[in-house]
């Protein structure tokens, strides 16, 4: 059976990954473990070392058929992924998969010096845990995580990794023959207790030497623990520094957006403060950016997408104005061309509470489509005389006729709206029967509105 190439992120290889790296994790953490505290595997600790040993062979053969990205082009050549592969991780992957656990079945567990044979076999298989941080790389291009989570995830795992084979090496050199009778161990009077309280001693020391220089409760004895406790303490220095660089880079980015959100709303208030405009006016000015960094995050949408070739920023516009275009009925079940051309010409518009969209006495020059909120139709007494909601639109009649308007609308709260404006209304309405027709099926609906307004001698 012929296996197919696989995308990198198609759902069977985030499954499959996502199994390879905790496989990994388990490899890096209990392999030297287990060669350190001299345990021997029973049978069916070995049985499932084989299966993880069969699934990471498999792993390879999967890597040579995954489709990998070259200077952002999808390489999906076969020929040319088992060569990346082979150049790359397939030496690295060869050394730790190796099936060495099948020579346990004939040699001795113990040699004659007491050394864990079983357990020395398994430990190449700590080599996987390059296989975990390529799962990290390959989320870092993932479109479906975020960046912060995998530089955290890789920063937790580094500590991980670090902590535990330190810890690992701590107890190994006191219980190398020479060092039993007066090593760290001998002073704690860890001798005769349990494995689990050892490791526990050790890890202690190791996240106490990494993070500072110890509290002294547990020191070396013996000259190999002392140049292995000032290695470490060299190491700590390094290891240290790159977690605050990592943490304090982390946060900065976090906050990027609320730091350059913070620093224009300082800019807007010292504007108003030297304009002194009104309190009033001042408050909505201040209500509608909040509202504005709630919508946005601080994210210039506008800026991103003129850093774009035309025909992708038109792709992502098309595809954001027809999700939004769905919300008013009139355009509901248009076509491709029609839609096409509507994306180019509407133009989105925000409007805060109690701000008009139109006002009575304008000429008007636009048809308004609302896509979310409420807005109230009042004349000029402020008598509210109908209410348009989402998927509503006016403006068309008086366009049409030319006349000025003699009502003015007034957002209810926040309200999104697309503005079609006259010249681009009157292109469309020629070029497009579509258009016409839609309207001509419409005018039904908004039939009983539009006459209970005009007989009010209300025109929107």
């Amino acid at each position: 059976m012929k296996i197919p190439v696989f995308k990198p992120h198609s759902p069977f290889k985030r499954v499959w990954n996502s199994i390879a790296f905790w496989l990994a994790l388990y490899s890096g953490l209990i392999m030297p473990f287990n060669f350190v505290y001299s345990i021997e595997p029973t049978l069916l600790l070995r049985v499932l070392d084989i299966l993880i040993t069969l699934f990471f062979l498999f792993d390879m053969v999967m890597s040579m058929r995954t489709a990998y990205s070259r200077n952002g082009i999808l390489i999906i050549n076969q020929r040319s992924i088992t060569l990346n592969y082979l150049k790359t991780w397939f030496c690295i992957d060869v050394i730790a998969n190796f099936p060495y656990e099948l020579f346990g079945f004939f040699i001795p567990s113990f040699t004659e010096n007491g050394l864990p044979v079983l357990s020395l076999l398994g430990l190449p298989h700590t080599l996987r845990v390059f296989r975990a941080f390529r799962y990290l790389g390959d989320k870092q291009s993932d479109l479906q995580t975020l960046p912060v989570l995998v530089r955290l995830t890789r920063m937790v795992v580094v500590m991980l990794f670090t902590t535990h084979w330190i810890a690992l090496g701590w107890y190994n050199i006191s219980a190398w023959p020479e060092n039993r009778a007066s090593g760290w161990v001998c002073q704690q009077h860890l001798e005769s207790t349990d494995i689990f309280t050892k490791y526990l001693y050790s890890l202690y020391w190791s996240v106490t030497a990494l993070s500072s220089v110890g509290f002294g409760d547990i020191t070396p004895q013996t000259r190999i623990e002392v140049l292995f406790a000032t290695f470490v303490m060299i190491v700590g220095v390094a290891v240290f520094a790159y977690f605050i660089g990592n943490i304090a880079s982390m946060i900065s980015k976090i906050d990027a957006g609320q730091a350059l959100f913070q620093e224009r709303m300082d800019g807007v208030k010292e504007y108003l403060q030297y304009r002194k405009l009104p309190l009033v006016i001042r408050q909505r000015i201040l209500n509608y950016y909040e509202f504005l960094w709630s919508r946005t995050k601080g994210f210039d949408e506008r800026a991103f997408l003129q850093n774009l070739p035309r025909s992708l920023r038109r792709d992502i516009i098309h595809h954001l104005a027809v999700e939004i275009l769905d919300r008013v009925p009139l355009f509901k079940g248009c076509g491709h061309e029609l839609l096409d051309t509507l994306v180019t010409a509407l133009q989105p518009q925000l409007y805060g509470p109690d701000e008009y969209l139109t006002r009575a006495g304008e000429l008007a020059n636009e048809v308004f489509f609302i896509t979310d909120g409420h807005a109230d139709v009042v004349d000029q007494e402020g008598t509210i005389h109908a209410t348009l909601s989402k998927g509503d639109y006016f403006g068309e009649l008086s366009l049409i006729l030319s006349e000025r308007r003699t009502v003015s609308t007034r957002a209810r709260k926040y309200c999104d709206v697309y503005v079609l404006n006259k010249s681009d209304f009157q292109r469309i309405l020629q070029e497009s029967e579509e258009f016409k027709e839609l309207f001509k099926q419409n005018a039904q609906k908004q039939a009983d509105l539009v006459a209970d307004l005009l007989m009010k001698n209300l025109v929107l």
